[in-house]
């Protein structure tokens, strides 16, 4: 959680510097690599920078605003036979290729247990 915060001051850093979007969201991916938060989480904190806030911390949210509004990030793999695998993501977990390839590694063995035919016939 440090560490997004960390990114979130690096954003607003770029913008100080009159860096665009862009400019920002490449040194940020150079310097953080696969835990560099994703594309729209840089572009939201951007824009907010923009819109004048100053402070790199979450917003505080009130205990019915944490239930009612969670918000969920769900994978899902499926076919015209219905779905063959899905996946939540973890509550703050950036989406980067490490984690997206563990997830292709269930799906592979989704798909040879529930699609036989199709494992077997590399369909």
């Amino acid at each position: 959680m440090e560490d997004l915060e960390e990114q979130r001051v690096c954003m607003k850093f770029c913008f100080k510097l009159g860096k665009t979007f862009k400019e920002s969201f490449q040194m940020v991916q150079q310097a953080y690599g696969e835990d560099c938060l994703s594309r729209t989480q840089c572009h939201v904190w951007y824009q907010r920078f923009k819109r004048g806030r100053t402070s790199t911390e979450d917003d505080p949210k009130s205990r019915s605003q944490s239930r009612s509004n969670v918000e969920v990030m769900l994978i899902v793999f499926f076919d015209w036979k219905g779905v063959v695998h899905h996946e939540f993501v973890p509550r703050g977990h950036t989406v980067n290729k490490k984690f997206y390839l563990e997830v292709l590694k269930c799906l592979t063995e989704a798909v040879r247990r529930k699609r036989p035919e199709a494992w077997t016939s590399k369909t």
